[in-house]
């Protein structure tokens, strides 16, 4: 499907009856019985939030469980529409308010060592990340800064200096959903930065 489909809530309703359907979007207007099995209709629905009304009742009748949520789904995306909501800028608000801020510890190397290893003892939210306590993301910015130090610190004791499989501690980064501070590996506040840093990924697959 197109870049930034699955934006609007009909949008991702009609996404997921797609994937649990098992079809290929083809073979789903297949199976449905859409006239032509036109796939354009589709995409329409799921890039714009809009499209052929029948496409819509034929995906009701061909599974009735999803019929209501389908139907309400496309209810709220009209009204989105009529009101002008831009559905990536609700999704990026959305992302905002579900940010919890972290620090990060940052070490010499860009990638790790062992990487295998890596992942699967935990990658970066067990070696690298910091979880702040709720207690502390309350208090002002400044008062913040006061106390996040002492986390710094507790971590660098832990690992000698060193950030598993990265190396050497180079600096401290405090997270949020839309800038980061970059900190010294003694706890000293360096600078902000004012765009999100985007952390790595690391998984392990087993097959």
């Amino acid at each position: 499907m197109s870049q930034g489909a699955f934006l609007y809530p009909a949008s991702q309703v009609i996404a997921q009856i797609i994937r649990n359907s098992g079809y290929s979007p083809t073979g789903f207007l297949w199976a449905i019985g859409h006239a032509d099995a036109v796939l354009p209709d589709l995409e329409s629905w799921l890039v714009t939030g809009e499209g052929p009304r029948t496409l819509i009742v034929e995906i009701a009748a061909a599974y009735p469980d999803e019929a209501q949520g389908l139907y309400r789904a496309v209810a709220e995306t009209k009204v989105m529409i009529a009101d002008g909501v831009d559905p990536a800028d609700l999704e990026r608000a959305r992302k905002i308010a579900r940010f919890v801020p972290f620090l990060l510890a940052v070490g010499e190397r860009r990638v790790p060592t062992q990487i295998t290893m890596f992942g699967i003892s935990g990658g970066f939210e067990r070696w690298c990340v910091i979880r702040i306590p709720k207690r502390i993301l309350r208090l002002p910015l400044d008062e913040q800064f006061s106390r996040l130090p002492k986390l710094m610190n507790r971590y660098r004791r832990c690992y000698g200096g060193q950030v598993p499989f990265f190396g050497p501690l180079r600096t401290f980064l405090y997270l949020r959903a839309l800038d980061h501070f970059r900190f010294n590996p003694d706890g000293g506040l360096i600078e902000r930065v004012d765009k999100p840093f985007r952390l790595g990924e690391c998984w392990v697959e087993l097959r």
